[in-house]
């Protein structure tokens, strides 16, 4: 599996809940996203891009590895999102989705240059905070919050999976497997899950072990 291929995964069964939690986080409604390629000698995309209510940016990046330099990267984002959108209205977070502790710096103090950006570790938010909406998508944004009762979470996906048809379900099915590779221990509990539940839960698209 191309890192490409998991990083369009994870922002596109991801990217609903992290909008209602940041949206909670700044205290403004989302009104659209935005086109996440900017202007460069060499083509670059950010993993989200979106306006606010009250016409500010906000820039979002997921990351599932820790970057040395991820302090130095944002800036050149936010350089380049202030040159193709002509604001600097604009609020950036990087949201860290690992395993590991998080050693990303989020600011910049240097002669002359003053720089931060907000660092989220989603392992430091409650799983409640996450999983008020019941959809799948934030059940599986949930597994990689601070989890407290993985038994009832993993409950309740399999019964939001047993109401679909049979090719959502598969998709979907592949999608948690992916994500879940952030977390080995629960993938392994999901997959058990999947096996021990498939006669209740047919799947005519043959899972391919990720």
């Amino acid at each position: 599996m191309s890192k490409q291929i998991f990083d369009i995964t994870v922002r596109d069964v991801l990217k609903e809940p992290i909008l209602k939690l940041i949206e909670r986080l700044v205290g403004k409604k989302i009104v659209r996203s935005l086109d996440i390629s900017l202007p460069s000698i060499k083509e670059r995309k950010v993993d989200i891009l979106l306006e606010a209510e009250d016409r500010s940016l906000i820039h979002i990046e997921l990351q599932s590895t820790n970057h040395k330099y991820m302090h130095y990267r944002m800036l050149e984002y936010r350089l380049e999102i202030t040159r193709k959108f002509k604001t600097n209205n604009i609020i950036q977070f990087v949201i860290y989705l690992g395993e590991k502790k998080c050693t990303m710096k989020s600011e910049i103090s240097e002669k002359d240059l003053i720089y931060r950006y907000n660092l989220i570790d989603i392992k430091q938010i409650p799983c409640q905070d996450i999983i008020k909406e019941d959809d799948i998508d934030s059940i599986v944004l949930g597994f990689l919050c601070n989890l407290k009762n993985k038994e009832k979470l993993l409950e309740k996906l399999k019964t939001k999976l047993s109401t679909l048809d049979d090719v959502k379900r598969a998709n979907w099915i592949r999608g948690i497997l992916l994500i879940l590779g952030l977390r080995p221990k629960l993938k392994k509990e999901f997959q058990r899950l999947i096996d021990r539940e498939e006669i209740k839960m047919p799947i005519t698209i043959r899972i391919r072990r990720i």
